[in-house]
């Protein structure tokens, strides 16, 4: 998958974050830092994904290089495959 299809799909979910945003506000177990943070941190914009990926890549070199750093079990990956790819 390259980043243009990860961008595409993740504006996707434009329409729908603010109402999740608004469930989260009104959830107790929200954390306040989260709840304080700027309205633009919960827009899913093309440019956000695109500096996101572009972060992950430069400190990583990809997310499945993120997911191993962090301990993530070989097995994962296949999963995730066969759970999020056509």
């Amino acid at each position: 998958m390259v980043d243009d299809d990860i961008i595409a799909d993740y504006i996707l979910s434009a329409p729908y974050m603010a109402d999740m945003v608004a469930g989260m506000m009104k959830d107790p177990g929200t954390p306040e830092e989260e709840k304080n943070l700027p309205a633009y941190t919960w827009e899913a914009t093309a440019e956000s994904m695109a500096l996101f990926l572009s972060g992950l890549k430069q400190e990583f070199g990809s997310a499945r290089g993120y997911l191993e750093i962090n301990g993530a079990d070989r097995s994962l990956f296949e999963r995730l495959a066969k759970a999020l790819l056509i």
